[in-house]
């Protein structure tokens, strides 16, 4: 399945397929820290689709700041991808 198999299976599971099913549920807030940092590996790596499906998953990762206190599009700004950093910014994301 590759680097992201376990990503890409959670979101099969989580019923997010690109889609669609028109359907909101009420989730969490609030990232825990173990959601961030797998969060923040995947815009490191710069995989704009895995960062969309992540954030149609979980939406409040958008602006779940790292240990350093940084925000995603920051993040995805300074390692010069704009693609994810356009994600992130549709989803919501701020600096």
């Amino acid at each position: 399945m590759g680097r992201y198999g376990w990503i890409l299976g959670l979101l099969v599971v989580l019923g997010v397929t690109g889609q669609g099913c028109g359907r909101k549920t009420a989730g969490p807030t609030a990232a825990s820290a173990n959601e961030v940092s797998q969060f923040y590996s995947a815009v490191s790596d710069g995989d704009a689709e895995i960062v969309r499906r992540l954030l149609q998953a979980k939406p409040y990762l958008a602006n779940a700041k790292n240990e350093s206190g940084q925000t995603p599009l920051a993040f995805a700004k300074q390692k010069g991808n704009e693609e994810v950093a356009d994600v992130i910014s549709k989803a919501g994301g701020h600096e």
